[in-house]
């Protein structure tokens, strides 16, 4: 199959399995792609803790 100067369905699949990983990935750049910002919802409470206090999970 030869794709066109677009690329076809192959970059297409590319393309939508990166933006998945993208969007699953654990950081929001919210707009800043400098400085991105972590999701912790769902981490250990004591861990998130200690992190909020200290800044360091060590």
């Amino acid at each position: 199959m030869n794709a066109g100067p677009d690329g076809g369905p192959r970059r297409t699949e590319l393309i939508e399995t990166a933006r998945t990983r993208w969007i699953d990935a654990p950081t929001d750049p919210g707009g800043d792609r400098r400085a991105g910002t972590l999701d912790l919802a769902q981490a250990n409470p004591a861990t998130l803790d200690k992190f909020l206090c200290t800044g360091s999970i060590d």
